[in-house]
């Protein structure tokens, strides 16, 4: 079974979620305990919008009276969509910057009855062998358990990836904590959480030793002489002499 992120991007992030998450892939998230996130409404209206758009001047072309036939297709439209505008505006979770946040003192039918994901695993797949977020490790750093039970695991995929980026602040929110008071999605109850330069078993210390000490090979600890020679001024750093 084909994993799919926790929210699909908006359609100005990413414009071709507005062909390739069809209306049939919407109705199926809604049989499920899924809510549906702002993003997705968002998508689904534009998309509606769009094919009202290309209906109506369809039809103006040959009834040749193209303010009557928008005006009709518009008043349709409205009625199609409203039953989602109007959810979008109860919908007590969504906020400014839409983002989906769910408040711990107000419940609501449309809150989490249950974590969005399964287990551990639960997660999107991309097809690339990366470690990606997921509940029990939004950040996708080494867990201690992993030293034994996965030391093979691949890196982490960069968390300038959009999608990377919107699923590890879902499962943040979700299934961490929650900011209330965070209007405006700066994200603050995140600051003590980071993803490590290193995310891999073992840590790739050599490649930081060469860079930092730019001499390849061993350290003044393990023998290497020439980091362990100071400079005239008295630099610890061999190449800064």
């Amino acid at each position: 079974m084909d994993k799919v992120p926790l929210c699909t991007p908006a359609w100005w992030e990413d414009p071709m979620v507005l062909i390739s998450d069809s209306w049939l892939a919407q109705w199926k998230r809604r049989s499920t305990p899924h809510v549906p996130c702002f993003s997705e409404r968002v998508n689904a209206l534009t998309r509606t919008g769009i094919m009202v758009l290309i209906v109506a001047l369809l039809f103006s072309l040959f009834n040749q009276d193209m303010v009557t036939t928008l005006s009709y297709s518009i008043i349709l439209g409205l009625i199609i969509t409203l039953p989602d505008i109007i959810d979008m505006i109860k919908a007590p979770y969504i906020q400014e910057q839409f983002v989906a946040r769910i408040t711990p003192d107000e419940p609501s039918k449309l809150s989490w009855k249950t974590p969005p994901v399964g287990g551990s695993d639960d997660t999107y797949d991309d097809g690339e062998i990366m470690t990606l977020p997921s509940p029990r490790n939004p950040f996708m750093n080494v867990l201690i358990d992993e030293i034994k039970y996965n030391p093979l695991r691949a890196e982490a995929k960069s968390v300038e990836d959009p999608v990377v980026k919107s699923t590890m602040d879902d499962f943040f929110r979700v299934n961490w904590f929650s900011d209330p008071t965070d209007v405006f999605g700066k994200s603050q109850n995140q600051r003590q959480f980071v993803t490590m330069p290193s995310s891999t078993i073992p840590n790739d210390r050599e490649s930081l030793q060469n860079w930092l000490y730019k001499i390849p090979g061993k350290t003044c600890k393990e023998g290497g002489r020439d980091a362990c020679v100071s400079g005239t001024s008295g630099s610890a750093v061999p190449w800064l002499n």
